[in-house]
């Protein structure tokens, strides 16, 4: 349970894991994707989730610039 991408650790235990043949995949929110961007992608990740229910509150802008960090994200 919680934001994944709030863990320090989280690249290591997800790079372990591929090493021993696992799959790994996670669920974010997507808040945190721009600042951890390049390392993610730089994982062993096998598949990221977004879920976009998490925004609930702020400006049609900022709801704007959550959704465009989710993209660009993807099109990476």
């Amino acid at each position: 349970m919680g934001e994944p991408l709030t863990h320090p650790n989280l690249v290591s235990f997800i790079d372990l894991a591929a090493s021993r043949g696992f799959k790994c995949s996670i669920t974010t929110n997507g808040t945190l994707l721009g600042k951890h961007k390049e390392e993610l992608i730089a994982s062993s990740v096998y598949k990221v989730n977004i879920s976009v229910h998490s925004f609930e509150n702020g400006t049609e802008e900022e709801y704007l610039s959550y959704l465009n960090t989710c993209f660009d994200f993807a099109d990476e």
